[in-house]
This record gives structure tokens, sequence and C-alpha cells, in this order.
């Protein structure tokens, strides 16, 4: 059991760094693309033509194997607190890497965000549910979701600096942890056949969803602000996941004592001051040698 628990902690250790070196190497060469392709397909076939990108994409790769390895051994509860560092690696890279500037405060909101994310997800992990959702609870779901990523990325688009980057990553957040509910149908009909999910919307759907929030985190990396787009990249998508989870998946989630509540608000409390701060990391943050634009 011992030897279980230490392996599932060193793959979420190393997702987490896969992650945030991903997050590094992708922004070094987003935020050196003309502004114009911000939110259009091009920047993908854009950054897809600059090595360094197309490293930080296959890192992305190993660091989901790597994470669905540590799932598959440990719990959510266990393994998400870990992965949840990936924001204080990413800064940790970006000084060493890219001779930014990261102050006590921002650190000490890094930090906050951290172990908010991490109480949270300890106190509230799902147990249960369904792996299909009824298609009356996607005809709510489906608008509320879509309206919630679109408010986003349309503030993002009168917003500038760091909000332009929080908003992005934020409306990227929400996609990516629709995608997981899509994911699990995906699965689903995988399991009864190699083609069984052909027949099915989710499929499709899921691919859809994780290509637009792909674009949009790209996106928001493009800004070149490092601290405000992993934090809206790390912060809402745990708690979206157990949101619909519970609400679209049937997910049970015990939290009925006053000790347990006033922690579950408290750490909430501390992940959205910590995401303020962040989000004003930047006027204090050396954006790294910017080249001219293409």
């Amino acid at each position: 059991m011992q030897g279980r628990v230490g392996l599932t902690i060193v793959l979420a250790l190393i997702a987490a760094f896969l992650d945030a070196l991903s997050n590094v190497l992708e922004i070094a060469e987003a935020e050196q693309v003309s502004e114009d392709l911000s939110l259009h397909p091009r920047l993908i076939t854009t950054l897809g033509r600059r090595p360094r990108w197309l490293i930080g994409l296959a890192l992305d790769g190993g660091g989901f194997v790597a994470m669905a390895a540590a799932l598959g051994l440990g719990s959510v509860a266990f393994v998400q607190p870990i992965l949840a560092l990936a924001l204080l690696i990413s800064l940790a890279l970006g000084v060493r890497l890219q001779d930014r500037n990261v102050r006590p405060t921002d650190w000490a909101a890094a930090l906050v965000l951290c172990a908010g994310l991490a109480t949270f997800l300890y106190e509230v992990p799902p147990r249960g549910g369904r792996d299909l959702v009824p298609a009356a609870r996607w005809v709510i779901a489906g608008p509320t979701i879509a309206g919630a990523v679109v408010l986003c990325v349309v503030s993002a688009q009168v917003s500038r600096g760091p909000a332009r980057a929080l908003l992005l990553g934020v409306a990227a957040s929400i996609a990516f942890a629709t995608s997981a509910v899509l994911t699990k149908a995906f699965m689903h009909y995988l399991a009864q056949g190699v083609f069984a999910w052909v027949p099915h919307w989710e499929p499709y759907a899921m691919a859809g969803v994780i290509i637009v929030g792909f674009v949009v985190m790209q996106s928001s990396f493009q800004t070149g602000y490092l601290p405000a787009s992993v934090a809206g990249l790390q912060a809402p998508g745990p708690v979206v996941a157990v949101v619909l989870g519970v609400g679209l998946l049937d997910e049970q989630i015990t939290v009925n004592t006053i000790p347990q509540i006033a922690m579950v608000v408290a750490s909430l409390t501390a992940v959205v001051g910590a995401i303020i701060v962040l989000a004003h990391a930047e006027s204090r943050f050396a954006v790294w040698r910017r080249t001219p634009k293409e």
C-alpha cells in the first residue's frame, strides 16, 4: 500500500511539473505572435511552426498520461491537490528559465491558491455518480456553460493586460472541465466496443469543446501574463468539475457539518483572493525577452 501511495505521489508530481513546463514554453512562444490571431484557429497553425511550442505541446501530452496514471492508482481528492502545484512550479520555472521577476506577495498568493484548492478538494471529494448525463440536463446545462464561456471571452475582448489573460484562462478552464464530463461518456461507449461511440453525439462535442478550450488557452498565453493565465486555468477547473459532477452526473459530496462548511467557504474565499492578487502580478512581472510580433 505504501508503494502504491508513493508511486501515485511521484506520478502526480511528474504531471504537475510537465504541465508547468509546458505552460512556460507555450507562453514564451505565444506571446510573440500577433494579437490579430487571438481566438482564431490560425493561432494554432502559426504556433505549430515553432519547435519550442511543439515541445510544450508534447509535454502537455506527457503530463496528461502521468495524470491519468496517477488517477488510476489514487483518488481524485488525493491527486488533484498535488496537480495544483503546477502554478507554483510554473512561476519557479518562469524565474529560472525566463528571468521573470516574481515578488514575495505573488509567491504568497500562488501558495494560498494551491492551499485553497487542496482544501476545497479535500472537503468535497465527489463519490459515485453516473457515466452518462440525461439529455434533459444538457438542455439546461449546455447553454449555461456556453454562456459562461462566451461571457468570459467577450469580457476579455474589452479588457487589457492581466485581466484579459485571466478571463481567457477562466473560459478555457470551464471548457476543459466540461470536456471531462463528455470524456466520461466517451469512455463509457468505448468500453462497449471500439466503434460503439460513433452514433453518439457526446464524443464529437467532447472534441469540439477541447479544441475551443485549447484555442482560448493559447490566446490567454498570447498575452504574456503568466501568473494571470495559469491562475485562470488552474483555479476554476476543479470547482467547476465538482459542480458539474454533482449537477449532471449525480456525484455525491458530503458537507454537512458547520466546520466543513466553514472550511469550504474559507478555501473558496482564499482562492478568489489569490486570483485577484495574481491577476495584477504582471504589473510587477518582467515579460521575457519580447521579440517583434509576427
